[in-house]
């Protein structure tokens, strides 16, 4: 499916194309006379906001049915067809989907299934007189309850779609194609189109004074949309506020009842072991037993049963308030922050008008998604539970505040040496590096067997400079035909048994046995089956795990990107291994609990570095290969990202991302599906083949990092406030290719990403794959509340910590948490 154009203004028409093969449509589609068949054979196309998911036919916002709209293409096979539609009034990001009539005894339009084609993603956005009918769409909705919090988003990615107020009038003026409100009195065309082309003095000056005339008037509109937008949301949050403290007393009565009747269902649980074991003489209980001891009669279990369900459905009631009110006041501060940061508006912002925005913007809790009430009631909220003090110098965290220079000092001596008891020791990347040597001649001694070459390459924390010391070793064993040329056998995507290897299966088994044979332990091939079959063993005398897979090649690569990062400043590593230990001592780095990896947290630390005023880092994977070493331009403000689109440097004259980047395709899976891998200064790419081609590229990077004058203790402080208070997590994500700000909605529309307010990380290469995805809302606020108190620590604003304090700050930052889990109500 294609949708013509791509960018457009809302209640535009474009076209939507379909070209699919004819058994995945009803023959109703393109044979009339086949429209005979029942309602429910024929096919449809529906419109959908690209961020609905993609396994279901529910949400759309216009459906058409399909019956004898297309032709078939009897050559082949194909059936063509199209529609001619407007585009919704909202601004934002659609796509369209074609729908097969399943057939089934329920409607059509409302069966579940998924789609046989999905279009490209239309852009409805403000273009030309647009604006009028446009901010018409967000007043009307404001005043509906359900349709609020988009009607605020919609308004807030407004606003950042402006790039100048003067441009849409004039097009509106001279002759717009679309009508709508006239909000500076003067009618459309005529008189001043007319004078444009003369040249004239009179003419220029009246055209010039009726813009400035419609300028005004049009600021003067979203002034007053905004303030209608900031009077309906903080009523109903005010309505959720109150609805939620109402029923905290009654989740509480009801979370106290239902303890009281577990606990006398645990008693007689417990009872009745005891009978049954001194029934058995004490022998082992069986499976039975167990199941069948401590049932309660009918009335109690019945009892327990309800009282579990209500305190679940007032636990549910409690949660979706809390989430229904983060989601407007999150909305409201979108809109406050656009609105600042909007280059049109500021010039015809008044002072009163800004420090009014302002004022209210600085009531806003990142971390509660909240707006308070007074300054005080914010400022006792902050010390109370989440132990950082707000009085001056950090009355306003929305800016970094400078910290004493002793403070940064101290910071800095006690972070150094942290690093350096816990990075491991050069000695430790040769001693590995020399086992994997010797154990590729193990490995040649079976390849001799399979007629084929086979590499080893350790990859993961081990390898990329972000490991610790007692870290597993993990090896990628590359088969390739005998003779080929390394790397350029690690680049063919031809199937390995294609090449004379034998089955991935085969390989671990016989490699499994040669390890045996040569003395290594606990050698373990059951996982040989899986999508990436794996070998693991351990070598005794280095009390070392290993893991063996086979040709997991997108995770070398990945391995190579992150090593380069860590080799272009000394401060790269210092700053990740501090971040890496104070996770994993805070209990908030085992995706087995639902917090975030190891690996999550370095993308973290990269993003930080590459998002700076001066940027530390440059997106490797955004470098040509002739990149010189000058400056990146980065997303600070979040202006600059996919709502906003790309800036005019960048853009082709087509209007597509301009991309002189070679492509370096990698298979990711035994599906075949590949993924592009290429990154500045890449070892294994023939760019940087040669030393000195190298060298010169690790200089390039290294002098732009030495433009970062900061220390290490003012990134360490800056990380911990951006990550707890300045990055928007609910409407950006994580990434590193380049240095445009992800959107959550942008992921939507390329990889189907489902909408949530928690974080979320872009991997590198596989971009479809969530590195955050395992973190839930209860973790996600715990991880958030562990951000505030390191940068509270450290920043000497905590009220259990004085200014002055003579303790090691690190030590401090990472002394061990004694719990990971938090109260289900307190994460409410």
């Amino acid at each position: 499916m294609k949708v013509q154009p791509a960018r457009t203004g809302p209640n535009q028409y474009i076209k939507v194309e379909w070209c699919i093969p004819v058994d995945e449509v009803q023959r109703s589609s393109f044979d009339a006379r086949g429209a005979m068949a029942a309602r429910h054979h024929i096919d449809w196309v529906g419109l959908y906001r690209a961020r609905t998911r993609i396994d279901t036919c529910d949400g759309s916002i216009l459906q058409r049915e399909v019956e004898g709209m297309s032709r078939l293409d009897p050559n082949t096979g194909l059936v063509h067809g199209s529609l001619r539609l407007r585009t919704p009034r909202g601004v934002g990001q659609y796509n369209f989907r074609y729908f097969k009539g399943e057939g089934g005894q329920g409607d059509p339009l409302t069966e579940q299934s998924m789609p046989v084609a999905r279009s490209n993603t239309v852009h409805v956005e403000v273009q030309g007189a647009d604006m009028f009918e446009a901010l018409d769409f967000v007043r009307k909705n404001l005043s509906d309850r359900r349709k609020l919090s988009n009607a605020t988003m919609q308004f807030a990615t407004l606003i950042r779609q402006l790039h100048t107020l003067r441009r849409p009038l004039m097009e509106g003026a001279h002759g717009g194609s679309n009508g709508g409100n006239n909000f500076g009195g003067a009618k459309r065309g005529g008189g001043a189109g007319g004078n444009r082309r003369g040249g004239g003095q009179s003419g220029g000056s009246d055209t010039q004074a009726q813009e400035s005339r419609q300028e005004a008037a049009l600021y003067r509109e979203m002034l007053q949309i905004i303030r209608a937008c900031i009077s309906h949301v903080q009523r109903r949050c005010d309505d959720l506020t109150a609805a939620i403290d109402n029923e905290a007393s009654l989740l509480h009565d009801r979370r106290v009842q239902f303890d009281k009747i577990n606990t006398y269902k645990e008693k007689v649980r417990e009872e009745g072991l005891a009978k049954r074991l001194a029934e058995r003489g004490g022998e082992p209980l069986t499976a039975d037993d167990l199941e069948q001891c401590g049932l309660l009669n009918e009335a109690d279990f019945n009892d327990w049963r309800h009282a579990k369900d209500l305190m679940l459905s007032k636990e549910r009631s409690v949660g979706q308030n809390v989430r229904d009110r983060a989601t407007l006041a999150s909305s409201l501060r979108g809109v406050l922050d656009a609105f600042l940061h909007c280059k049109a508006i500021q010039s015809l912002v008044k002072p009163k008008e800004h420090d009014e925005m302002e004022a209210l913007l600085s009531l806003y809790c990142p971390v509660d998604e909240n707006f308070f009430a007074s300054t005080e009631e914010m400022q006792a909220h902050y010390a109370s539970d989440l132990g950082l003090d707000l009085r001056s110098p950090f009355a306003d965290l929305r800016t970094l505040p400078k910290l004493p220079a002793a403070r940064l000092e101290k910071i800095n001596v006690d972070s150094l040496r942290f690093v350096e008891s816990v990075m491991p020791s050069p000695e430790t990347e040769q001693t590995r590096k020399n086992f994997v040597d010797e154990l590729q001649n193990v490995v040649n001694q079976t390849s001799v067997m399979w007629g084929c070459d086979a590499k080893l390459v350790p990859f993961g924390s081990s390898v990329n400079n972000f490991g610790a010391e007692n870290s597993d070793l993990d090896i990628c064993l590359v088969l390739m035909p005998s003779g080929a040329r390394w790397p350029d056998a690690f680049f063919d995507d031809t199937p390995s048994e294609q090449l004379g290897a034998p089955p991935a299966t085969k390989a671990v088994e016989d490699l499994a046995a040669t390890l045996s044979e040569n003395g290594f332990e606990d050698v373990d091939d059951s996982r040989k089956s899986a999508r990436i079959p794996i070998l693991q063993f351990r070598h005794g005398p280095m009390e070392l795990e290993c893991d063996i897979c086979v040709d997991n090649r997108l995770a070398v690569r990945n391995t190579l990107l992150l090593r380069t990062y860590s080799l272009i400043d000394p401060r790269v590593r210092q700053l990740a291994y501090v971040v890496k230990t104070w996770a994993k001592r805070r209990k908030i780095n085992n995706p087995a609990e639902r917090t975030l990896s190891s690996y999550g947290y370095i993308l973290m630390v990269i993003h930080y570095l590459q998002q700076l005023e001066t940027p530390l880092l440059p997106p490797l994977q955004a470098l040509p290969p002739t990149w010189a070493g000058e400056p990146i331009k980065t997303s600070l403000d979040g202006s600059n990202d996919a709502d906003a689109g790309m800036d005019g440097d960048d853009l082709d004259e087509d209007g597509n991302g301009a991309s002189d980047l070679p492509v370096v395709l990698v298979q990711s899976n035994s599906e075949g599906a590949q993924q592009d891998t290429y990154f500045f200064a890449d070892p294994q790419s023939a760019y940087f083949s040669t030393p000195a081609d190298m060298s010169t590229a690790m200089k390039r990077l290294s002098a732009f990092a030495a433009r970062n004058k900061d220390s290490l203790a003012d990134l360490l402080v800056g990380f911990f406030w951006t990550m707890a208070l300045k990055f928007d997590w609910r409407r950006h994500v994580i990434g590193v290719r380049d240095a445009h700000l992800v959107t959550k909605e942008s992921k939507a529309s390329e990889d189907s990403w489902k909408l949530h307010q928690r974080m979320a990380i872009e991997d590198p290469f596989e971009t479809s794959y969530d590195v955050a995805h395992v973190v839930r809302d209860r973790e996600f606020r715990l991880i958030r509340e562990e951000f505030v108190r390191a940068y509270a620590l450290l920043a000497a604003a905590s009220p259990r910590q004085e200014a002055d304090s003579l303790d090691d700050v690190i030590a401090l930052l990472c002394t061990p948490s004694e719990s990971a889990q938090t109260d289900g109500a307190g994460a409410a």
